[in-house]
């Protein structure tokens, strides 16, 4: 229905989850239902359950009642609740099988690519965001900004900037890239180059369902990366602590503003 997808798109999980259990309730065709419990689970994700959002996810991919593009949606979207719970390796999996099933889904692509960059295979993580720029991705600042990371991790600073400037210019909100760009010591590389004309914040970036995960900092530290060290990642809000505290996790910018008000 489409009360669920609104509710869904702007990262109300509370209220998809509400109207999802209240169209449970009818009587429903094995395709319904699947559908439903697909929106169930999402709604579960973006509450941050993800171990109910797997469960559900696996009930429904294991029944095979979905056509082939849903599936490779529920197969996305059950990589990245597995991807939530640090079980990265089982993510890249069902990326892969969603990827399998539909070649088209670039969010998948991007997806396994973010993986790979955390599993520090760098390689294979450069080769999934150069395929998505190459089928025009229509969210290339994820796929620049990690290009961008890989160049920083392997010490090559002036394609880092190259890579972050072109993810800022495709998206501003990409606040680590700014930071980065405007640190001391990495050149003074000008937010919008020759070139390239300044974005306007919020344009024509749609949200998905399930909305397209924030930038993630490779091998951050939190996932424990060996290379963390050598990203100059920001630290936590406060100075002079050495803990971190984090406030939540969502999918988008979208949703964390909504939740933070």
């Amino acid at each position: 229905p489409s009360g669920i997808e609104a509710a869904l798109s702007r990262g109300d999980g509370p209220g998809a989850e509400e109207l999802v259990r209240a169209a449970l309730a009818q009587s429903l065709s094995p395709l319904e239902k699947a559908r439903l419990l697909t929106d169930l689970a999402s709604a579960r994700a973006l509450q941050g359950a993800n171990d109910d959002a797997l469960a559900i996810f696996t009930q429904v991919i294991d029944s095979r009642v979905l056509p082939t593009p849903e599936q490779a949606r529920a197969l996305l979207e059950r990589g990245m609740a597995l991807d939530a719970l640090n079980r990265t390796y089982d993510a890249v999996g069902d990326f892969s099988v969603a990827l399998s099933l539909a070649p088209e889904l670039l969010q998948a692509r991007r997806s396994r690519a973010d993986a790979y960059l955390r599993l520090d295979r760098f390689d294979l993580a450069r080769a999934d965001y150069l395929a998505a720029l190459k089928a025009h991705d229509p969210h290339p600042a994820g796929c620049y900004y990690g290009l961008g990371q890989i160049a920083e991790v392997q010490g090559d600073k002036a394609a880092a900037r190259r890579y972050y400037a072109k993810a800022i210019a495709a998206d501003p909100v990409y606040a680590d890239a700014v930071a980065w760009l405007t640190s001391p010591g990495h050149g003074a590389l000008t937010l919008h180059p020759p070139g390239v004309s300044a974005p306007t914040l919020g344009a024509d970036r749609p949200v998905l369902k399930p909305p397209s995960a924030a930038p993630k900092p490779a091998a951050a530290t939190a996932r424990g990366g060996k290379h963390a060290d050598r990203l100059g990642l920001r630290p936590a809000i406060g100075s002079g602590s050495q803990a971190e505290i984090q406030l939540g996790a969502w999918r988008s910018a979208d949703a964390a503003n909504l939740a933070w008000k």
